[in-house]
């Protein structure tokens, strides 16, 4: 277990499985071994502390826990971006709007880590990536996947720019499937 792991944790050692919460290490207490027999105990990005019960793949996000992103205050471990292609404001591709998110993703790598959210404003109104996803649609191959393509891209525009060796051990990139007022966000974490 270690910071980032994105988990199903319970607050007591021995609480049945429904009672087990999603989220993500912050810390692994102290004075423990890395594996302990009911889970190990850390401390969540929540701010709770409980037992880590099983992993879990980013893409098994619950809706509650992307709810409670799309909540949270920006700060030290939320951002939220409009898009990662097109200026909101003038509906056109921009060359410094992937450069926005890039310097967010850079910022979370020297800290404790963090979330971008794409598809959400600084207001908090979840506009979605529909915008990003039209603009690729054009350049896309017969029965390639939108989706995937726009992963892609924000992957290797991030890792040319940084061009940091922690990228493919601590960045996932995702596009949940769960529609939020109706759109597709991309998280970035």
């Amino acid at each position: 277990v270690s910071s980032g792991d994105h988990v199903m944790y319970s607050l007591e050692k021995n609480d049945p499985e429904e009672q087990w919460y999603q989220g993500t290490v912050r810390t692994v207490q102290k004075n423990q071994s890395k594996i302990v027999e009911h889970g190990t105990y850390c401390k969540f990005e929540d701010e709770r502390t409980g037992y880590v019960k099983d992993f879990l793949k980013i893409r098994e996000f619950s809706e509650k826990m992307i709810h409670t992103l799309l909540q949270s205050t920006e700060g030290k471990d939320i951002e939220r971006k409009s898009s990662f292609l097109i200026d909101t404001e003038t509906k056109t591709k921009k060359f410094w709007v992937p450069d926005q998110v890039t310097k967010e993703v850079a910022a979370f790598l020297n800290t404790d880590g963090g979330y971008v959210i794409i598809g959400q404003n600084d207001a908090k109104e979840v506009i979605g990536i529909s915008d990003d996803l039209e603009s690729l649609k054009k350049s896309l191959r017969s029965g390639g996947d939108l989706e995937d393509k726009y992963i892609k891209i924000i992957e290797t525009y991030i890792y040319k720019k940084l061009n940091d060796t922690r990228l493919e051990k601590y960045i996932t990139i995702q596009i949940p499937q769960i529609l939020i007022k109706g759109h597709k966000l991309c998280i970035i974490h």
